[in-house]
Formats: structure tokens, sequence, C-alpha cells
């Protein structure tokens, strides 16, 4: 099935229904596409056994454990209390990933893959210079913003205040959207994706962006600019990635681009309208 996700041609095969619902305002008809190539591919497959990767061993990230080998990078999941059984492995190849789920049954709605078919774009599209960020991001007046931060931080109780007091406010994605700074006229855009946490608050549009604010919690409400040094370190952190370094290496490059072009911002604010209205007067919206 072909989609377009932040002006990218992007083909799933494979998958449960679950994925298919869940992407639908993103599908692309064969008219849509015109003579455009599909700029990535992703493939899920469902099996009883998921084979062990060979390569060069690389480490771990969490749970995750990383490998280089002949053809790009696998990343897989050991199911526990065994030693072998792989529970998930992607395998990254160029502008294509494989997607390989451990099932035992015929559940077709299995979110799993959903799930990680997402993770499996994050890393892809940090080739198409995009990157998925960590936040909520709302248009206003024609504008994006995305509100970052560490989760439990308060940005989707931050974006709501917008949404509740303001017409014409739209969510673009509340929880991992899309920032493509791919273009040579500097311009910066806040993309809707499907993949947008579990309120699944999103819109497929594609909206300039003009400010990155990453919020705090305070009892006033104040915002300042931050400084480049600050921004990548905090761009950095919430930017969606496997700690590979061809990955990492993508991900520093396009957060440089983005704060670049657009200004990025400390908000400390309370829960409140004022919050909303300090945002508003900084950025003249």
């Amino acid at each position: 099935m072909l989609y377009t996700i932040s002006d990218l041609v992007l083909d799933v095969q494979g998958g449960s229904d679950e994925l298919s619902e869940r992407m639908a305002g993103y599908a692309l008809s064969p008219l849509q596409r015109g003579g455009r190539s599909c700029d990535i591919k992703i493939l899920v497959e469902k099996k009883k056994k998921i084979a062990l990767p060979a390569g060069e061993p690389m480490g771990r990230s969490g749970i995750w454990k990383l490998m280089r080998t002949e053809v790009g990078y696998t990343v897989y999941r050991i199911l526990p209390g065994f030693d072998d059984m792989v529970s998930v492995r992607m395998d990254f190849q160029s502008n294509e990933a494989t997607l390989s789920l451990l099932s035992l049954d015929d559940d077709n709605r299995d979110r799993r893959d959903f799930i990680f078919a997402g993770q499996a774009f994050s890393n892809l599209i940090l080739t198409k210079d995009r990157i998925v960020l960590h936040g909520s991001c709302i248009a206003y007046r024609g504008k994006a913003i995305i509100f970052s931060a560490p989760s439990g931080t308060g940005k989707s109780t931050h974006t709501g205040l917008w949404a509740e007091n303001l017409k014409d406010v739209i969510y673009i994605n509340d929880d991992t959207p899309v920032v493509d700074v791919s273009h040579a006229d500097g311009a910066v855009f806040a993309c809707g994706s499907p993949w947008s946490g579990k309120n699944q608050k999103n819109t497929n549009v594609i909206v300039p962006l003009c400010a990155v604010v990453f919020l705090e919690r305070g009892t006033e409400n104040e915002i300042c600019p931050i400084g480049k040094t600050e921004a990548m370190a905090r761009l950095l952190g919430e930017v969606r990635k496997l700690p590979l370094r061809c990955f990492v290496e993508r991900a520093a490059e396009n957060c440089g681009k983005l704060i670049c072009r657009v200004p990025v911002y400390r908000l400390r604010c309370n829960i409140s309208y004022d919050a909303v209205e300090t945002v508003r007067r900084e950025l003249s919206l």
C-alpha cells in the first residue's frame, strides 16, 4: 500500500488491519502518485521463528541489540526468558527496512507492526533531510509550532489550551511530528504522520514551522530564545532515532539545519491560558 507523509512516497507491504486503518488518512492512490518513485519502503512480516542476525555486534540500547551486517544494520530484541528467541527484528538497507515480528497466532488486530513501522520510518527519513521530533505540534493561522519536552512535562496539556480557547487550531501531530528541512531555500515545514501517540491526534498537512518551544513547568509564564548549543542538545535528545552512528550523524545534521532556520525557545509555564498568550505575544500570532 502506498502512502504520502511529509511529501515522501512510502510503500508499506504486509501488516495488520490495525496498521492499515491507522494509516488510512495518508493513503496515496496510483493516480495521485503519478510518475513518482517510492522514497521509502517498509516490509512487515509475521513469523513463527525469526533467525538471529549475523554480523558485527555494536552493543545495546535498552532492550535492543545492535548489529552491523554485510548490507546495512539490524536491531533486534530477544524474548524475555530466552537466550536466542528473537521477538522483533528490523533490518535496514539504504531506503528500506524489513520488520519481522514473532507471531504465534493470526491476530489481525496486532498493534506491534504499526508501532515498530513507526520506529523504522523515524530512522529511514533521516536520510531524506527530515526528523521525527518528540513533541505536540499544532498549526494556528497558517503557522506551525512544536512544543517539545520529556514525557510527562505537559506538552499535550498546553496545546490542549490552544485548541480549547482559540479557533482554527489544527493538531498536526500530538506526539511525533515530522520536520522537513530538505528545502534549498531554507524553508522548514511541520508535517503530520499517523504515529501520534495514544490520543491519535494527527492531520495529513504540511505547514511552515515558525518555532520550536521547549516546555518546562513553572509557576509563572515566561518565554525566551535559547542559544544554538543548548537548542542542539535538546533537539537531539528528542529526535526519534536508533543509537547507530549513521542515524545519529544524520539527525545531528538535520537538527543543525533546523536551528539555523527556525527560532528555538524555552517556555516556563503553568496550566493557564495566559501561557498560551505568552507564546502568542512572543511569536506575534
